[in-house]
């Protein structure tokens, strides 16, 4: 009958006939499910990519910053040094003086690796990076003009020149030792070269700073 609904297959609304539509067999089930697995674990790898690409630049940046900041601070640790040293030198502090002064303050993140001791004093014209140790001192006495002395007593100096450097800063992190030229078999990697200078005038003979330990 005209907008009868018949309900027998292969027949639609209003007695149309319509093309069978075949069923789902179990093959082409299992067909489908492969691919509705599939696209998770490729996403999963892909994640797991890009989690590892993040991962080492994160280290590498955090491994930067741990160094470069003991760098720094090495580098603040050595010009407080020049600063200290240079008022006992202006004081009329012997060598045997400034390098108890010295040995008494030691310098964070220095290693004593390679090196004949930990601090040594030399006089001009022998430059500090010359000098068997992790944290070397040149003393240079001058004139009013500037012009060094080559001299050892200080009575006869206007001014007096302390240069400190530290040749024994360590650098820790494998990631970031190829930037300081240091190979992957090296046990120690030293940032060489971290120096201040500082110029005093000398003052009339006095009492002496009295050394201290650092903190």
């Amino acid at each position: 009958m005209p907008g009868m609904l018949v309900c027998v297959r292969g027949v639609a609304i209003l007695g149309r006939p319509t093309t069978n539509v075949p069923e789902a067999t179990p093959s082409m089930q299992s067909s489908r499910k492969p691919g509705s697995r599939q696209r998770p674990a490729r996403a999963r790898a892909q994640a797991l990519v890009e989690f590892g690409l993040v991962i080492m630049v994160l280290v590498l940046l955090l491994s930067g910053v741990f160094d470069f900041g003991m760098l720094i601070n090495t580098r603040l640790g050595v010009s407080s040094l020049s600063g200290v040293l240079a008022r006992a030198a202006a004081s009329g502090a012997t060598q045997e003086q400034l390098k108890t002064l010295a040995e008494q303050d030691r310098l964070a993140g220095v290693t004593t690796a390679g090196f004949g001791q930990y601090f040594q004093s030399a006089t001009w014209p022998t430059p500090p990076e010359k000098v068997d140790a992790a944290v070397a001192m040149t003393v240079t006495y001058q004139d009013s003009s500037g012009t060094p002395l080559p001299i050892q007593n200080p009575a006869q100096a206007w001014a007096v020149k302390i240069e400190v450097v530290a040749n024994g800063a360590e650098v820790i992190t494998p990631l970031v030792r190829p930037i300081f030229g240091c190979s992957g078999g090296e046990q120690h990697c030293l940032a060489r070269g971290i120096s201040a200078t500082t110029i005093m005038r000398m003052e009339p003979a006095g009492v002496v700073p009295t050394p201290t330990p650092g903190p």
